[in-house]
């Protein structure tokens, strides 16, 4: 003999029992013959033994209800490689270098590019010196290469976008992100746009 169905009020109560077992997110009802249950990750049959028994002390027979578990995947560890700073400094007549730092993995790396002062020389050396920080963090032969980058203006707003193309085959990399104060800074955050699914995937299966 089937249990006699669980009116609206009923159904509350079922869900606040079963929510308050140890593990569950969510207790979900689809109709009056099952409930799906959304849990942390653990041990299923666990979890269909205590829903179960707060079944039972709703008068609500095991083989009444269809219980379906199942589990929320585990937050993955963040697969980016993190921006620190970006600076230019000139240390004689004409002369600039740019200083990049990332850090991947608890790791600070440092890129260092140098070459003729001027705005649009000193963006791509700020480029260049953001690149060589992930020369370092990949320590293999995945190698960037720089095609161009320029300020540019869209929307009414100022951007910086960078070009880059790749050894591995996945096409023109394109990056852009709001110019800053310090329009170095943008330049090393867009080649870090234009770079990161790529270098993500890439380093996702060498760590």
């Amino acid at each position: 003999m089937r249990s006699p169905p669980l009116d609206e009020a009923g159904m509350e109560r079922l869900r606040a029992v079963l929510e308050d077992i140890e593990g569950v997110r969510r207790a979900l009802f689809d109709g009056p013959g099952a409930v799906h249950l959304v849990c942390d990750a653990g041990e299923p049959s666990r979890i269909e033994m205590l829903a179960g028994a707060a079944l039972g002390r709703h008068g609500i027979a095991r083989g009444d209800v269809d219980v379906q578990v199942s589990f929320v995947a585990a937050p993955q560890p963040t697969r980016r490689v993190r921006f620190l700073q970006a600076r230019v400094v000139h240390p004689g007549a004409g002369r600039a270098v740019a200083t990049v730092a990332v850090e991947w993995g608890g790791t600070v790396y440092e890129g260092e590019a140098e070459g003729e002062s001027g705005s649009a020389t000193e963006l791509r050396l700020a480029a260049l010196a953001t690149l060589r920080c992930l020369d370092a963090v990949i320590g293999e032969p995945l190698r960037f290469r720089l095609v161009g980058v320029r300020t540019l203006r869209a929307f009414d707003t100022d951007l910086v976008a960078v070009l880059l193309h790749t050894d591995r085959g996945a096409g023109p990399l394109i990056g852009a992100t709001l110019a800053r104060e310090s329009v170095h800074e943008s330049t090393a955050l867009a080649v870090l746009n234009a770079t990161n699914r790529v270098l993500g995937n890439y380093l996702a299966t060498v760590d």
